[in-house]
């Protein structure tokens, strides 16, 4: 059951992190922006570059080409992601020598076990079996009351 919270709680962030995008998209762009130029030092700008969006990302990077191009020189490659993401991007150098996974599920995995930490601290083993517990009672409970209506209806 434990688990199963966990991940319904991971399912839940990435609808929450979607939604935020969406209502604030230009403040999600200009995180995109600030992320690329920060890092864009670490290649050379004589070599290739490839950037991976996912769609609506890669949509808008291609009308804005030129807000990133600066930074990578004209050697730089946009491409849409064929993975689902939740948003964020992937980039390489050509060879693949230089790779870093900027993508929202990539940074949600690396905090899981975070995540996990934070929820055990919130729901501990101990909460978890009460729960079930109660849920089972409660199920018992209406089994016991289906079964009393039945008998009485089977007198009538």
């Amino acid at each position: 059951m434990k688990n199963g919270l966990l991940e319904e709680l991971i399912d839940d962030i990435y609808v929450l992190i979607k939604e935020t995008i969406g209502k604030n998209y230009d403040k999600y762009v200009n995180f995109l922006i600030d992320t690329l130029k920060r890092i864009s030092t670490n290649f050379d700008k004589s070599q290739k570059t490839t950037i991976l969006f996912d769609s609506e990302d890669y949509s808008y990077f291609l009308d804005h080409f030129d807000e990133i191009q600066n930074f990578f020189g004209s050697k730089i490659e946009l491409k849409q992601i064929e993975e689902n993401i939740a948003g964020g991007f992937k980039i390489m150098s050509k060879g693949g020598l230089i790779y870093y996974d900027f993508s929202l599920n990539n940074l949600i995995e690396q905090k899981s076990a975070s995540i996990q930490i934070e929820f055990s601290k919130f729901m501990s083993d101990t909460e978890i079996k009460k729960l079930e517990n109660n849920f089972s009672e409660y199920i018992q409970n209406k089994k016991l009351e289906i079964q009393k209506y039945l008998t009485e209806y089977d007198r009538i």
